[in-house]
């Protein structure tokens, strides 16, 4: 089975501020992105199935790849709470530092655990890789693709925020139990 993980194109968002579940529009430069995405997946993608996380700014650009994606809570962005559209610098510094310390299992004030949000990752995983199909398309957040690296390459959770992915970044994973290959096709 081919996997192929692909990150949100930039979303219209100040820099510095922190966003997750917030639903974002689409930065000016969205269609050339979502076309440069589409150059890179196999030209027969579009006959398998696409999942996205119902936020706009990936169900625009499943929207653009397939003629009818198949929303999935599961895939949305850690949700940051009363956080959610402040800029980092003016979160309370104590409340940060404590989320910073140990984010995997500390939610945010009204938010998630990286925990939390890696459970539903990875039932969402287990889902996908025992369908009969030889193809699957995921359009999601940095967050997801962070949290499925970690389970994919077997590195501790606490680790994940390391693996960057740009936006509009693809994976390819190729999924044959027990082996799993993965390729970044664009970072």
């Amino acid at each position: 089975m081919h996997i192929y993980l692909v990150r949100h194109t930039t979303p219209s968002v100040a820099p510095g501020i922190c966003y997750g579940r917030t639903d974002l529009d689409l930065a000016p430069e969205h269609p050339s992105e979502m076309a440069a995405i589409q150059a890179i997946l196999p030209q027969d993608y579009a006959r398998y199935p696409v999942y996205t996380s119902p936020l706009n700014r990936c169900r625009r650009l499943a929207q653009y790849l397939h003629a009818a994606p198949q929303p999935d809570e599961r895939l949305l962005e850690l949700d940051f709470g009363s956080w959610e559209m402040q800029p980092w610098g003016e979160i309370p510094q104590p409340a940060l530092q404590a989320w910073m310390n140990d984010f995997t299992h500390h939610p945010t004030p009204s938010g998630d655990s990286y925990e939390a949000l890696y459970a539903r990752v990875q039932q969402f995983w287990d889902e996908i890789t025992g369908l009969q199909t030889p193809m699957v398309t995921v359009v999601t957040h940095a967050g997801v693709l962070q949290s499925l690296l970690s389970l994919l390459l077997d590195i501790p959770l606490s680790k994940s925020f390391r693996l960057q992915v740009g936006y509009g970044g693809v994976l390819e994973v190729k999924y044959q139990p027990p082996a799993i290959k993965l390729k970044f096709l664009k970072g």
